[in-house]
């Protein structure tokens, strides 16, 4: 739901047309939100609670979200990775601090799941798609509820997953454990975790590494390839070992806009922790709604 933060940015920064363009997104996406199957019912939670708890949403808009949200309470889901989606969904906003505290729980639990071993301290049985967004969740969700054990338990997650992505030496470069294809998507999560770590402990060493991790669009990656085009506003699914993924195929122009998405969700986090500036034209929305 990166339309939503794109709405709460200072309007001279979108250019001609972006806002509307930005809140009609937001108004298409939230009805299927609303309607999302039990499987995705972090995924639907985490959409609507962007939506609900940005300040630039019309206010009917935010809550319509809101209460789309609180329906799909009843359907928490269980899966570790749903539910740090669902977690970080409820970060947001006030009112969820008892479902949010359940949600935390199970991460812990998951987390701290003995038949794994000290060797392999993770939430699930290896590390998949999406998997920062499973610290990402602790962290946010030990920051709202005040909780400074869970941040901690949250930031040594997020170190353990740093070092098995190539993030723990000083010339480190982003090295996604994904299988054959490196996705912009887990680019994307890996960012807005660092700079979850940044809110919650202010330390330049996460900044930096935040940073790196949004160089992996411009090129600072395995195959020296830029992964979104700036010229053209594209963005790329991710890298194969034989090159960049293209979105080819009968699907290409959403799976593009998808990959764009998460180039700007990445840049938008950056932004909005005062750690990059974005020039107005990077926020060109004509490819993502094609």
């Amino acid at each position: 739901m990166v339309a939503a933060d794109l709405l709460a940015l200072p309007p001279e920064a979108l250019p001609p047309d972006g806002w509307t363009a930005a809140a009609e997104w937001v108004e298409r996406s939230i009805r299927r939100l609303g309607e999302a199957p039990d499987a995705e019912a972090g995924l639907a939670l985490w959409g609507l609670g962007r939506v609900a708890a940005g300040p630039g949403v019309p206010e009917p808009l935010r809550e319509e979200a809101g209460q789309l949200r609180a329906a799909q309470l009843a359907h928490r889901p269980t899966e570790p990775t749903q539910v740090a989606y669902a977690a970080l969904g409820l970060v947001r906003g006030t009112g969820h601090d008892g479902p949010l505290r359940e949600l935390a729980g199970r991460l812990d639990a998951a987390r701290l799941r003995a038949d794994r071993g000290a060797a392999w301290p993770w939430f699930t049985a290896r590390l998949g798609p999406d998997a920062a967004r499973l610290p990402q969740a602790l962290i946010a969700a030990g920051r709202r509820l005040r909780d400074p054990a869970m941040v901690r338990r949250g930031l040594a997650s997020l170190d353990w997953y740093l070092r098995r992505v190539g993030l723990s030496g000083a010339d480190g470069y982003l090295r996604l454990p994904t299988g054959t294809t490196e996705r912009t998507a887990d680019a994307a999560a890996t960012v807005e975790a660092l700079v979850e770590a940044y809110r919650a402990t202010g330390s330049g060493h996460y900044a930096r590494l935040a940073r790196r991790s949004f160089a992996w669009f411009l090129g600072v990656n395995r195959l020296g390839e830029p992964v979104y085009e700036r010229g053209r506003a594209r963005g790329h699914l991710g890298l194969r070992d034989d090159g960049r993924d293209g979105a080819a195929g009968a699907g290409g122009a959403h799976e593009a806009s998808v990959a764009t998405l998460a180039y700007l969700a990445a840049a938008l986090a950056l932004v909005a922790a005062d750690l990059a500036d974005l020039p107005a034209a990077e926020l060109d929305l004509t490819p993502a709604t094609a």
